[in-house]
């Protein structure tokens, strides 16, 4: 049976690389997948046009992204106040989207093996890391699911991130998937000729396989045993963890139990002295100015626990005859005074802001009953009592060079308040949690993360977490910040190689077109 030309097999094939991919994400867990699941769509691959490829390709993604990214549904359903049809149609549209860019590597993975002279596992994950990096800022970008993030439990193996960010670890992993599969080849085409495994390129790929895990781990290793950043302070925080439904949120009618409720954990935050108590996203259920200046009612809370805080609160402002609604957080002194603030810069497409409004006008309002919210434009950092922080919202923390941008010489350690109630008991909380461990090590400080329903938790230089709760928990959680910071090469020069891994497959792209394809064979392009 045949579709497109293309075999059943094959189909089969991309369909299950797709699925053993979001098997190796969070909440699964299952990160030796993410070592072997594009294997399959090697073998899906091998020997076909460069159309055909994109076709299998895009099936493989398809499965991938709808895997990882099912949650959608029901947040879309719940909160969006669209249709469950509705909303399986926008999980479609949008894995069927991203799908574009795993049928991209597929095509151009087949398109070039034949026409450059470079080894497979070379080729593949120059091609698979430069679509990565531009599906993070492609269209307002949206890196959620960069398939290094499976390993983000293997410490000693991402310590590489703070060199080449997270996607030099997705390099690695398709590294090792091209390598696999051109021994796998290797051996099937030996077994039927009757030929001893032990020849080129096998003799070739498991020494050169080898030698890179060795020097991966061995950075890892190094780093994290015999690279010990100093600790020249300590902050004790408080980290309030309302759990409140997403459902009464908003309502007015539970304003007062809301404000009760994170009452009670600030003081009870208050008691073992923290220096700083910080509240989730958007955890004030009012707008910060139809109830006065300086959050009237968050500023006697401040006075009476006597510890500064950060509250996260929507804000109006007012420009020109346009008033604008931001997603901010406030910085109060002990005597409950406003002494900074910041708006959130990037925004969550179809949760914060609706694209093409008019276009998708027939799908509902999606966004929450707040309103429609406005993009800040700085890069604040606070100050308090000689510490310095940064801070981001929600799935700010997601873009590895947005983050970067926060992090100035002086800065102690970041801050990431959220509300993930969004998403229930999926796996999505998971996912997002495990993006800050890479922010963490790609800019060798300490991570603070702060959500209404969980998870929050601490996530030292090294990706270590230190402390975590558990999900739609209400608790105060006081823990003592070591202030630690280590200068790495990311922050420093951001994500130079996956702009070297551009810059190449750019002229790999301008030889291949200057030259004939090559005739199969060669056992050097097997795969």
């Amino acid at each position: 049976m045949k579709y497109h030309n293309l075999s059943l097999h094959r189909l089969c094939l991309a369909i299950f690389s797709g699925g053993l991919i979001f098997l190796s994400f969070p909440r699964f867990n299952l990160a030796i997948l993410a070592w072997l699941g594009l294997v399959p769509l090697f073998f899906a691959i091998r020997n076909t046009s460069a159309r055909s490829s994109f076709c299998l390709g895009w099936i493989c993604g398809l499965i991938y992204f709808g895997g990882t990214l099912y949650w959608i549904i029901r947040t879309m359903t719940l909160y969006g106040h669209v249709s469950l049809w509705q909303s399986i149609l926008i999980l479609f549209a949008m894995s069927a989207y991203l799908a574009l860019y795993i049928g991209g590597f597929a095509a151009l993975w087949s398109w070039l093996r034949l026409r450059v002279s470079l080894p497979d596992l070379l080729i593949a994950p120059l091609v698979w890391t430069s679509l990565e990096f531009l599906r993070a800022h492609l269209l307002t970008g949206f890196p959620w699911s960069t398939l290094g993030y499976s390993q983000y439990l293997s410490l000693h193996l991402i310590q590489l991130a703070d060199i080449t960010g997270v996607y030099g670890v997705s390099f690695v992993l398709v590294f090792f998937n091209a390598g696999i599969a051109s021994l796998l080849e290797h051996f099937i085409i030996q077994k039927k000729e009757g030929k001893k495994f032990w020849s080129y390129p096998a003799s070739h790929i498991i020494p050169t396989l080898a030698v890179v895990l060795i020097v991966i781990y061995g950075y890892g290793i190094y780093k994290m045993h015999y690279k010990q950043p100093e600790t020249h302070k300590t902050l004790r925080l408080g980290l309030i963890q309302g759990n409140i439904p997403q459902k009464e949120k908003w309502d007015k009618s539970f304003q007062n139990k809301i404000s009760g409720i994170y009452q009670d954990l600030t003081l009870q935050a208050a008691q073992q002295k923290p220096g700083l108590i910080i509240w989730p996203e958007a955890s004030t259920p009012f707008i910060h100015e139809q109830k006065g200046d300086y959050l009237e009612k968050i500023s006697p809370l401040a006075q009476k626990a006597q510890v500064p805080m950060i509250v996260g609160s929507p804000r109006l402002e007012q420009k020109e005859k346009q008033i604008l609604l931001k997603n901010s957080a406030f910085l109060l002194s002990k005597e409950g005074k406003i002494l900074h603030y910041y708006d959130k810069i990037h925004l969550v497409p179809f949760g914060e802001y609706l694209p093409m409004k008019k276009l998708l006008a027939l799908l509902g309002s999606v966004v929450n009953e707040v309103g429609e919210f406005s993009p800040g434009k700085n890069f604040t950092n606070f100050t308090l009592n000689k510490v310095n922080f940064g801070l981001v919202i929600c799935y700010e923390i997601i873009f590895p060079s947005l983050f970067r941008k926060f992090i100035q010489e002086k800065t102690d350690f970041m801050i990431n308040i959220t509300n993930d109630a969004w998403y229930g008991r999926s796996s999505a909380p998971y996912q997002h949690f495990s993006m800050a461990v890479f922010r963490a090590i790609e800019n060798g400080l300490n991570i603070v993360r702060v959500a209404n329903t969980g998870i929050s938790g601490i996530i030292d230089p090294m990706g270590r977490v230190q402390v975590e709760t558990p999900l739609f928990y209400r608790t105060a959680l006081v823990k003592d910040l070591q202030l630690q910071r280590i200068n790495t090469f990311y922050t420093k020069y951001g994500d130079l190689f996956t702009q070297l891994c551009l810059a190449l497959l750019s002229l790999l792209l301008i030889i291949g077109y200057r030259h004939h394809p090559k005739m199969e064979g060669n056992i050097h392009h097997v795969l």
